[in-house]
């Protein structure tokens, strides 16, 4: 065999060595995650902050842990909530506020600069809502819907624009792209296309090595 087929052998094992290599620590990269044992999985499109690269996720889905495992997305106006529970075929999550009080965001909430929306069930609605400053003390917070006369000494807080009437326990956001729900109905799984100039996505089979999870 002359020198110049043992160098192109060699360039050649050593080419496709790079390319697993590569591979194998990508896929290692953006192994699912969980913020604890019994947290929601983080897959694609989300991505976990501070743990994985963020091309393991899609644009405006970051997600973190907090110092008690739970698994935190923060949205515009640094509105931050916990996530319970994460759909990947209906492509929606269900989130809730960590200190309970969700009035307290609900005036810097803003999913327009999002890549989020409100869920709405089949038996809700969106409404419009008005925060009330109440000059008594109280112990807990509740909502009550009624007709009736307000004081025009009350103090109003804020007006908020088409929210979902169960909004004040938990609620749901739901993302329209990138469009995953084909892949994960097929078994298969969703990530952005490496070449691509653009946030495209494309279909994968992922590979039994490479469904392990990784818990935070």
């Amino acid at each position: 065999m002359s020198n110049f087929l043992k160098m192109l052998l060699s360039f050649i094992c050593f080419l496709f060595v790079t390319i697993f290599a590569e591979v194998g620590a990508t896929a290692n990269e953006c192994v699912i995650s969980r913020c604890s044992h019994h947290g929601p999985a983080i897959r694609f499109p989300f991505w976990l902050k501070d743990s994985q690269p963020d091309h393991c996720g899609y644009p405006g889905f970051q997600l973190s842990c907090t110092e008690k495992h739970q698994t935190m997305i923060e949205l515009p106006n640094s509105v931050k909530l916990l996530v319970k529970k994460i759909n990947y075929k209906s492509q929606e999550i269900q989130v809730y506020d960590p200190a309970d009080c969700l009035p307290k965001q609900l005036s810097d909430l803003n999913l327009s600069a999002s890549p989020f929306q409100f869920k709405v069930k089949h038996d809700h609605s969106l409404q419009d809502i008005t925060l009330l400053n109440c000059s008594l003390p109280a112990n807990r917070g509740f909502m009550r819907q009624s007709l009736a006369q307000v004081s025009l000494a009350t103090n109003k807080m804020h007006n908020i624009s088409s929210v979902p009437n169960d909004i004040f326990e938990h609620f749901y956001l739901n993302w329209s792209k990138p469009i995953c729900r084909n892949c994960e109905a097929d078994g298969k799984r969703c990530r952005l296309k490496s070449n691509s100039t653009e946030p495209e996505t494309e279909c994968f089979i992922i590979s039994k090595k490479a469904q392990g999870t990784a818990v935070r």
